[in-house]
């Protein structure tokens, strides 16, 4: 979690480093779109660790159908980030939370949900991905 959580702040900073050298970090916009590929690419080897089959299979095609939409669409503009991409990535934060939730109530152990540090990473994508979504979706496409 400690490597997410470095290369999302070292990303903003730099972009933020941007904003003040360049007065824009709009023709930056590739660092996101590589941030993009990371995010899932992370949780979905964070989520499929000590998992079931169905969990890891399920997770490992929700991350493969968002690298098909990533691949066919950022080549349109690959210096900004598409509103397609972002709103994909918004779907696979949600839909890796969900798949979470699903695994921890179908297949339930001894340990309580609360005490499960994957909880607390799930709620926060599930926030953040409907925060994402909700942004992304307002912008025409």
């Amino acid at each position: 979690m400690w490597l997410y959580l470095g290369i999302s702040f070292v990303l903003e900073l730099v972009m933020f480093i941007f904003q003040i050298v360049f007065g824009s970090s709009a023709g930056f916009g590739f660092l996101y779109n590589i941030y993009f590929l990371f995010c899932p690419l992370f949780f979905m080897i964070y989520f499929n660790r000590k998992q079931n089959q169905l969990i890891v299979k399920l997770n490992t095609i929700v991350f493969a159908v968002f690298m098909l939409i990533f691949l066919f669409f950022i080549f349109k503009e690959y210096q900004e980030v598409n509103q397609i991409i972002g709103i994909s990535f918004s779907l696979v934060y949600i839909l890796y939370s969900l798949i979470w939730f699903y695994g921890k109530l179908n297949y339930p152990n001894e340990k309580s949900i609360m005490d499960d540090p994957k909880f607390w990473v799930s709620c926060g994508l599930l926030f953040w991905g409907v925060f994402y979504f909700k942004n992304y979706s307002k912008v025409s496409i």
